[in-house]
């Protein structure tokens, strides 16, 4: 079975790219014979403790999922040092007996693949920069905040882990400054009995619990790449202050209709829960 086209056209980019980066090695080169004189020589020193370096650190580095290197990957480095010590053995002993051939298979060696490696390598950091910045959490305009809110229901999902549960919970806001909520459960909505009122101050959402009327939360709004909303605490001097508290899962248009009494017993969570006790 012959190689896709995308393969084949990889390889013989990478074979162009190869014999292009040669020629210009051996124009600047000169003569094979005077190669040993040459910042060619220099280049492809330079490049094999860079090389080195290079392997040592990504061996050694402590990465978040590994406190030090396992025994594979200190043997591949070993090889791999081993491998660089050689070529620059051979450089060495290209440059003192002027073997100008032996410098130009080491330089060839050395800068070829490092010069094939660095185009994919920008593209690709370039690339992921690109992603990271599309799936950040954008600001959602002022002027665009309130019909973002009003006659719409947020849904957000919720969760407890003693007892593990899963619910939803619906907080509708209403055109006049009201926000009902609600708890989704098993297909029954019901209505939580805080009164919950919202407006909209200096770009933030402010939201007033009538089981705390002293307490103001805020919160800054961002738009999510899915179309979703994320809500940031608006704390100054507070350790919530720009962290992401929770996000919608999905956004619906009008009001919940309620299916089951009112929710009894403590909400533990949102707008609708009373404020914990200050402890000193």
């Amino acid at each position: 079975m012959g190689l896709p086209i995308r393969s084949a056209l990889q390889r013989v980019g990478s074979a162009a790219a190869a014999g292009a980066v040669w020629w210009i090695v051996y124009k600047l080169t000169g003569r094979a014979g005077n190669a040993h004189g040459s910042a060619m020589a220099i280049a492809s020193a330079v490049i094999l403790v860079g090389y080195a370096g290079f392997i040592v650190w990504i061996t050694y580095i402590p990465w978040p999922r590994r406190r030090y290197p396992d025994a594979m990957a200190r043997g591949l480095t070993g090889l791999v040092l081993i491998l660089l010590a050689v070529l620059g053995m051979l450089l060495a002993v290209g440059v003192y007996f002027h073997i100008g051939l032996l410098v130009m298979g080491v330089a060839f060696m050395t800068v070829v693949p490092l010069a094939i490696a660095i185009p994919p390598s920008v593209y690709g950091y370039v690339r992921a920069k690109g992603k990271e910045r599309a799936a950040r959490d954008r600001p959602i305009p002022r002027a665009e905040l309130f019909d973002r809110l009003a006659d719409h229901t947020h849904v957000i999902e919720r969760t407890t882990t003693d007892p593990p549960r899963r619910w939803r919970e619906l907080r509708y806001y209403t055109a006049d400054g009201r926000m009902p909520g609600f708890k989704e459960e098993d297909g029954r909505i019901e209505p939580y009995p805080a009164a919950v009122t919202w407006r909209i101050q200096d770009g933030l959402l402010e939201t007033v619990s009538s089981l705390a009327p002293e307490k103001t939360t805020r919160y800054k709004l961002m738009a999510r790449s899915d179309g979703q909303i994320a809500y940031y605490f608006h704390e100054p001097g507070s350790q919530l202050h720009r962290l992401c508290g929770f996000h919608t899962i999905e956004i619906r248009a009008g009001e919940p209709q309620v299916t089951a009494p009112p929710v009894s017993g403590v909400v533990t969570s949102g707008d609708h829960a009373p404020a914990p006790t200050p402890t000193s």
